[in-house]
């Protein structure tokens, strides 16, 4: 960092599927104060302008032209689009410095120049610089040894309250907002989640963490990635791109004991363990958060896992620094599957009454707000944006809605905006998920709502069927096959009238955020297609 004159206060952007060099450049950058800017590393042109752009970027981290992450991603054709050049060249993006951090390829860079038409104000470098002038931009632990340290730092540099990082909203409507994390925010939230996560267990027990969330979201780049500093505890990389055999294997190869994962992941993982057949699985935590987990899926997640010995729910938001609640050891077992726990320490949880400021009662549904350590500071450069969603008393409005419970835990129902309000009657679409999913051939589902002319909305399911399981058009089959109107069915005798799907969509899979969230948004505008109801609307 030195070398490129990044100071306290300047944007470091790492453009890159999961790989170690991910993890010294964010620990360079809270050592002298600079803001981390994580991208999302499948990002094309147009995406990768708009974060350099408004993140102010000055270096850049990204794989070379020969790396194996170019299977995956071109970054490198990416960065040299049109778009981004020009606005280089012109200053309207800051950055002046571009390190290929590829461990296993060196460049033959001509002052910095790589190909003809790299503007004059824009410097490549190879990760491991070796040039007389240049001097070595990173070293293994094993280089450092007797090296002296080229940058001494002021133990005042970094302050509490000094920004740690900028993560991107999953921009699933509009453009990504920028979440601005504090250093308190950053180190608190992993201090607490893993002193609730430790509790009842022996002092010298020690986390050895798999994780295949990417690094660009906070819950692996700040919950996982910064773990081994502040719990003494261990952290593996299973590759660079969520892929379950990598991360089956990763487990068992360093007998990983936790994970965290979203309920898609999940849901992977029981299938591979039980479709290889595979004993003595060393997990004996998983951490499960982005959506809720149908009570089944735990059931058959210990069946399959039977040296499992704890699946932990809990919620959160890149707003919320990572996490705000987290189940306890305590957590009453009817409440195991329903809720994610109560707020973590000096985190604050309420229930407020949509479209006003009244709290709601206990067991009472409402929107979820949170206030803490935990909050972000602002989106970046977004007043108008942040006040939208957190009140003067810093309060965040989540968005999300659920109820607490009488011991204190929550559980959420759904995101608001993904209500579905058909003939005046509110319909939350998790409730309707959690149903199907108890049929035996269901291997997931997602619940949206699609225009309607006379009722507004109606209800539309997507479903996923278990491997063994094909749909039919025929009313009369065998077990081994599934219509439509067995799942209609078997809703109208489980809830309300309303709350029944009209429209059943079988599906291979679901399109998915880089987290592994379902995008409801994405699944209303094919299912209009699918079912031509571009006449409703």
């Amino acid at each position: 960092m030195k070398q490129f004159n990044i100071v306290k206060g300047d944007s470091v952007g790492v453009f890159a599927y999961n790989c170690y060099n991910w993890l010294v450049v964010q620990f360079a950058c809270s050592r002298i104060g600079a803001i981390l800017t994580p991208i999302n590393p499948s990002y094309k042109s147009q995406e990768l302008h708009f974060i350099l752009k408004k993140g102010q970027v000055k270096c850049l981290f990204m794989p070379g032209p020969k790396s194996v992450q170019s299977e995956l991603n071109d970054h490198f054709s990416v960065l040299k689009s049109d778009d981004i050049l020009q606005s280089v060249g012109n200053n309207e993006i800051a950055m002046n410095n571009v390190v290929l951090m590829d461990s296993e390829n060196s460049y033959d860079l001509v002052d910095g120049k790589l190909f003809d038409n790299q503007p004059a104000n824009l410097k490549l470098h190879n990760w491991r610089e070796t040039q007389q002038n240049d001097g070595v931009i990173f070293r293994s632990s094993h280089e450092a040894e007797n090296a002296v340290d080229p940058c001494i730092i002021d133990p005042e540099l970094v302050g509490s309250d000094d920004m740690f990082a900028v993560y991107y909203t999953s921009g699933t409507t509009g453009q990504p907002k920028g979440a601005c994390v504090s250093q308190f925010t950053a180190i608190n939230n992993v201090r607490f989640c893993q002193f609730r996560m430790r509790g009842g267990r022996a002092k010298n027990w020690r986390i050895v963490a798999a994780t295949c969330l990417p690094m660009f979201h906070i819950f692996a780049g700040s919950l996982t990635a910064i773990s081994p500093a502040v719990a003494n505890s261990h952290v593996i990389l299973a590759g660079h791109k969520y892929e379950i055999e990598t991360l089956v294997k990763c487990i068992i190869e360093h007998r990983a004991n936790l994970i965290t994962v979203t309920p898609t992941m999940l849901i992977d993982l029981v299938a591979c363990v039980e479709t290889n057949k595979i004993t003595n699985f060393p997990l004996r935590i998983i951490q499960c958060g982005g959506a809720a987990l149908p009570p089944e899926m735990v059931s058959k997640t210990f069946k399959v896992l039977p040296d499992l010995e704890e699946v932990r729910l809990g919620y959160g938001s890149t707003e919320n620094g990572a996490v705000a609640t987290f189940q306890s050891l305590h957590e009453p077992d009817d409440y195991k599957t329903s809720s994610v726990g109560p707020p973590i320490d000096f985190t604050e949880v309420r229930v407020v009454h949509p479209g006003s400021e009244r709290i709601c009662k206990l067991m009472e549904t409402g929107e979820i707000q949170t206030r803490g350590h935990n909050t972000m500071i602002e989106y970046l450069n977004d007043p108008k944006k942040t006040a939208e969603v957190i009140t003067q008393n810093r309060w965040y409005r989540t968005g999300d809605v659920g109820i607490m419970y009488p011991h204190g835990s929550i559980q959420i129902n759904g995101r608001s905006k993904h209500m579905i309000i058909k003939g005046g009657e509110n319909i939350y679409p998790e409730e309707v998920r959690q149903l199907i999913h108890k049929l035996k051939y269901v291997e997931d589902v997602h619940v949206v709502g699609v225009p309607d002319k006379r009722f507004g909305e109606q209800v539309c399911a997507w479903v996923k069927l278990k491997q063994g399981y094909n749909e039919t058009q025929s009313l009369e089959h065998g077990e081994d096959e599934v219509h439509k109107k067995d799942i209609i069915k078997f809703c109208k005798e489980n809830i309300t009238y309303f709350k029944v799907p009209k429209y059943i969509i079988f599906v291979d899979d679901f399109p998915m955020t880089p987290t592994k969230k379902a995008q409801a948004h994405i699944m209303t505008e094919r299912s209009i297609e699918i079912l031509g109801l571009q006449d409703q609307m």
